[in-house]
């Protein structure tokens, strides 16, 4: 594994991973990818990026890589900082994205020594979009549905998010009457739904 590189990984990660499953093959590689880190990550050996690319992350630990490579670009650590993010990259995976385009906002007064935007270029190109595409794709839809709405079901009963003149969100009953907050359940009303 220690001659495996992010473009040609050793093909005993797949065996790894089929002996340990999946999710247990994930938890393994961001454990090694821990000890690597608190052990200074150094550059000599890529292969907890690796690891990491080819036996997947928990998707709670997508986000912890923001923060890592914060860390990384402030230490003057640009390589670990790149490796990571195309690892995130190589996830395909729109929150992988959200953390490459945080990194990009987070150091976005370097200008184009910007260290995240080649790699949400990268990312664009993979999902065959302009950047600009790219971006508008990662813009949190709130649960909103594309034509801005959101249904609250209760079983019998169903009410709609709207905003008012203020954008601010209110719910509206089917009868018309508009609510501040969504409310409350009836008896007659599916309980499972209303949580």
């Amino acid at each position: 594994v220690l001659s495996s590189s992010l473009d040609k990984p050793a093909p005993e990660l797949e065996l790894f991973r089929e002996l340990l499953g999946p999710k247990n093959a994930a938890k393994a590689a961001w454990f090694l990818f821990e000890r690597w880190k608190s052990s200074n990550g150094t550059m000599t050996y890529k292969w907890p990026f690796v690891a990491l690319a080819e036996l997947g992350i928990q998707e709670e630990q997508v986000l912890d890589l923001q923060w890592t490579i914060n860390d990384f670009i402030k230490s003057k650590k640009k390589d670990q900082a790149s490796h990571l993010m195309k690892v995130l990259v190589d996830m395909n995976e729109k929150p992988a994205f959200l953390v490459i385009q945080g990194v990009a906002q987070r150091f976005r007064y370097r200008g184009r020594d910007n260290p995240a935007i080649p790699f949400l270029e990268l990312a664009a190109k993979r999902k065959e979009m302009s950047l600009d595409e790219l971006e508008d794709h990662l813009i949190p839809d709130c649960g909103l549905d594309t034509n801005g709405k959101r249904i609250f079901d209760y079983g019998p009963r169903a009410f709609t998010l709207v905003f008012d003149e203020h954008l601010e969100p209110r719910v509206q009953a089917p009868e018309g009457p508009i609510f501040r907050s969504p409310p409350k359940g009836f008896s007659t009303d599916d309980k499972s739904k209303i949580a």
